[in-house]
């Protein structure tokens, strides 16, 4: 069970997720294929996590559903202590694949780890470049650039489109 349940809700809400992102429409009145190509490549990078998590974790599961009493009786302590050690680390290392997965496939989480990172004397990055992407306005004239809110005249019916 505690493989089972974190697998199927994580399945479920990375599967949700990515199949929102995948649809070519587009929230609001723009199709822009730039902006469906970053969607599908977060939907890429989730369904790349979910895999990381499945395949990690599993050996861990394994062992304990079938293989720890048959490996009991055919090894000894120290070999199962030592093959249960490696395969509890092989699994705690998805947690640190996840920030690897992000770094290398979203553009702005590697712009915010190297910032993080930026008292390193070989990790070079700008402040400048760093508050253009993720200064508050910047991210209000990107949004105002995706997204259109549709006013409707009441009298006649029709909509107007109102940026954010």
């Amino acid at each position: 069970m505690q493989y089972l349940l974190p697998l199927i809700i994580l399945s479920f809400t990375y599967g949700r997720v990515a199949f929102v992102l995948r649809q070519n429409n587009v929230i609001g009145d723009t199709r822009h294929t730039e902006n469906i190509r970053a969607k599908r490549k977060a939907a890429n990078m989730l369904a790349l996590v979910v895999f990381t998590f499945i395949f990690l974790w599993l050996p861990y599961n394994l062992y304990f559903l079938f293989l720890s009493n048959y490996l009991q009786k055919l090894l000894d302590m120290k070999a199962v202590l030592y093959l249960y050690i490696n395969i509890y680390c092989l699994g705690m290392s998805s947690c640190l694949l996840n920030p690897i997965i992000y770094y290398f496939m979203n553009e702005r989480f590697r712009l915010g780890f190297r910032y993080a990172f930026r008292w390193l004397p070989w990790v070079k990055v700008k402040k400048e470049e760093y508050e253009s992407v993720f200064s508050s306005a910047s991210r209000a004239s990107h949004l105002a650039s995706r997204f259109t809110i549709y006013s409707t005249n009441h009298k006649s019916g029709n909509q107007s489109p109102i940026p954010l």
